[in-house]
């Protein structure tokens, strides 16, 4: 999976997901990267609220850019990915 934010001549932004059959990969590979990308969220979300009920807002500020950056990440690979879509409607319905 990859996904990338296309410029176009008139200033408009386009992001372009691509990806490969979801099959080609081992279910250890696929589990690793979606967990190593939930955690990078979940660690930069605990910064965020630490730095920010110790009133260090300069360091507050910096985690919430990490928090905003890790989200944009996981959501558009979350964007990429079907069986990852099909995966949270699961459990969201259950």
């Amino acid at each position: 999976m990859i996904w990338w934010i296309d410029a176009n001549p008139d200033y408009s932004n386009k992001i372009v997901f691509q990806s490969s059959e979801e099959n080609s990969l081992s279910n250890m590979d696929k589990n690793i990267f979606w967990y190593a990308l939930y955690a990078y969220f979940l660690i930069w979300l605990m910064q965020t609220i630490q730095m920010l009920m110790s009133l260090q807002f300069c360091w507050f500020l910096l985690c919430f850019i990490c928090l905003f950056l890790s989200f944009y990440n996981l959501f558009n690979f979350w964007q990429c990915s079907k069986e990852q879509r099909k995966m949270v409607a699961n459990v969201m319905s259950n």
